[in-house]
């Protein structure tokens, strides 16, 4: 049983992360490379900000619900929209809600405050790199 819990938990993780990949896809098919700051600042918090969410989630989480890793699968694998300026602020806005109620229910505060702290404060820097580069590939486009 043990082993079908980790799956679950392992698919509703990467279903969060590839989320947030559609809106850093959607920057780099709009301008925002590699050669950018904000891009390589994107990919900095990204690749600081998932791992170390999955790590401490193992050790501080409290004993996850199958019932509610299933419905998030289920809520996860609704079609994706297609990417336009103008849903992409929402898919932001996705991105960072479901990392926010997934830090606070894997990482809670009164069990591992540091760990906590850490996570929101690197998903507020990733969301606020996503922003600046949501808004410069618009300004290059128009």
């Amino acid at each position: 049983m043990k082993i079908i819990h980790i799956f679950l938990f392992s698919e509703a993780f990467s279903g969060r992360i590839e989320k947030c990949n559609q809106v850093i896809s959607f920057l780099e098919e709009n301008g925002i490379n590699s050669e950018n700051r904000v891009f390589r600042r994107i990919s900095t918090f990204k690749s600081q900000l998932f791992p170390l969410v999955k790590d401490r989630a193992s050790t501080c989480g409290p004993e996850f619900d199958t019932r509610t890793v299933v419905e998030e699968l289920e809520e996860l694998d609704e079609a994706a929209e297609q990417m336009t300026f103008g849903n992409a602020e929402n898919k932001m806005v996705v991105c960072s809600d479901s990392w926010n109620e997934y830090i606070q229910r894997k990482l809670p505060f009164d069990v591992c405050p540091k760990a906590y702290t850490k996570a929101n404060r690197k998903l507020q820097k990733f969301i606020t790199q996503l922003s600046r580069g949501l808004q410069k590939a618009h300004s290059s486009e128009s």
